[in-house]
């Protein structure tokens, strides 16, 4: 997922100074939406309505591109410095809820701060195929080349900054991230089953590497603590390769080594203190150029603790089979209202050393033109931990059905199955969703949560709503 942060640049030490002309955009995004929901609670048989509206702004400064200094010749050494992806935003939103739509209230708004996003940030010295790093955010000390992966990676992860996606419309639902509370096992599914991530606890790192066309080569030696406060020496090093025999075919390895990490017990991950890890990745994307795309990988990852010899090692991979661009995002009301969702399907697995196994299977298609199914869609999520023991297997599936009729009508069906203290929950939501005019909606829809041992009599509901 992206970085963001508002950039000061003083840098003292080993310092790079630039500066370059920005070019003003000239389009905002400002999105209203109001709505209001009929519901009738056949369990206790209370009704009542409820409206809310919203309103947001969205303004792009500066587009997004690449800034920064870019030699046009390396044959002698020259400063390098990429800013990726930067692009200079405001973002400014109002939400109520009720009949009073006054704006009475002005702290009734939120906005968050005009700030500079982008995608990484690097300095260097380079010098033909080689450079001298002084600072990056990438690569990371990082090892994590057997990780769980799936197609709704990217929702997972709302709980980190989203504001700098680029929307098409502007929406003012606060809980439009990660609707279906993915993973569903929650903290049970172990997406990494070993890893390290030294990426926040260095205070300051160096680096070297070589970039070739078909081979990168990084290293980088951080500490966890400047000069005066790294009283234990605490250090770790990392050589980072990435390997293309082709131009479909990606191998990569990482080693990590650690030094002194477990002396200071704010030091994390707290369990090493001299590690020796190393990752092994590989993946291969198949038929590139047509419209449904494989991509298997595969991932290994170990770590070793010199000083308690304790070994422990996972084993990874899967297959993405992608139904449209691989860089084609979209969105959908049931799972996040964010373009951070791929057209396709995924299955991956773990198991680690201590016979601990994960499996995650998901599948995503949208009813809109040029879908693989036509007018068909909806999504499978279907989670399973301990997959090799059927006496501990714990699962939870969310599945949801859809078929879009004349552009206008998409009744659709869905089913959320989940574990809960010892109980199964079954959510079940039936309902049709309209749109009789340009930005007029209408959603009706019958809901029940039934357990076991409890029946529900259910919920319906019938929202009436008009965005801009």
């Amino acid at each position: 997922m992206k970085k963001s942060g508002i950039i000061i640049l003083a840098l003292i030490s080993s310092s790079l100074l630039f500066g370059e002309t920005l070019k003003t955009g000239d389009t905002g995004t400002l999105g209203i939406e109001t709505s209001t929901t009929f519901s009738a609670d056949l369990n206790d048989g209370s009704t009542g309505l409820e409206t809310k509206a919203g309103i947001e702004a969205i303004f792009n400064l500066f587009p997004k591109e690449d800034r920064g200094l870019a030699p046009e010749d390396s044959s002698t050494p020259a400063v390098r410095i990429e800013l990726i992806d930067s692009s200079f935003n405001w973002w400014n939103k109002y939400k109520t809820v009720g009949g009073n739509l006054e704006q009475d209230d002005f702290n009734s708004w939120t906005s968050q701060p005009l700030v500079l996003t982008f995608e990484s940030l690097t300095t260097d010295v380079i010098w033909k195929d080689y450079y001298f790093r002084v600072a990056g955010s990438k690569p990371e000390m990082v090892l994590n080349s057997s990780s769980l992966k799936t197609i709704f990676d990217d929702v997972m992860d709302a709980s980190k900054n989203r504001w700098y996606i680029s929307r098409k419309k502007a929406l003012y639902y606060s809980d439009r991230y990660n609707k279906l509370n993915l993973p569903l096992l929650g903290d049970e599914l172990k997406r990494d089953l070993v890893s390290l991530d030294f990426s926040d606890e260095v205070t300051g790192q160096l680096g070297f590497g070589i970039e070739k066309e078909n081979f990168n080569l990084d290293t980088l030696i951080g500490s966890l603590g400047n000069g005066v406060d790294n009283n234990n020496n605490a250090w770790v090093f990392s050589i980072d390769t990435e390997i293309n025999p082709t131009d479909n075919l990606e191998i990569s390895t990482d080693i990590l080594l650690g030094l002194n990490l477990g002396l200071d017990k704010t030091i994390t991950p707290k369990a090493y203190q001299n590690p020796i890890a190393v990752g092994l990745g590989a993946k291969y994307l198949v038929n590139p150029e047509s419209n449904i795309k494989a991509l298997p990988f595969l991932g290994f990852d170990a770590v070793y603790e010199t000083d308690s010899s304790e070994f422990n090692w996972e084993f990874g991979g899967g297959l993405f089979l992608y139904f449209s661009d691989i860089e084609k995002f979209t969105s959908h009301r049931s799972i996040d209202m964010d373009e951070v969702i791929t057209q396709g399907l995924s299955i991956s697995v773990n198991y680690d050393n201590n016979k601990k196994s994960n499996l995650v299977f998901s599948c995503f298609e949208d009813t809109s033109k040029g879908s693989l199914f036509g007018n068909l869609g909806g999504f499978i999520e279907f989670e399973a931990t301990n997959i090799l023991e059927v006496s501990n297997l714990i699962w939870a599936v969310a599945t949801q059905g859809e078929f879009l009729i004349k552009d206008k009508y998409l009744p659709y069906l869905r089913e959320t199955i989940t574990p809960n203290s010892g109980n199964t929950l079954y959510n079940t939501v039936v309902g049709l969703k309209a749109t009789p005019l340009k930005n007029l909606t209408l959603d009706i829809k019958y809901e029940r949560e039934d357990t076991h041992t409890t029946n529900s009599n259910g919920l319906i509901s019938f929202e009436f709503n008009i965005s801009l």
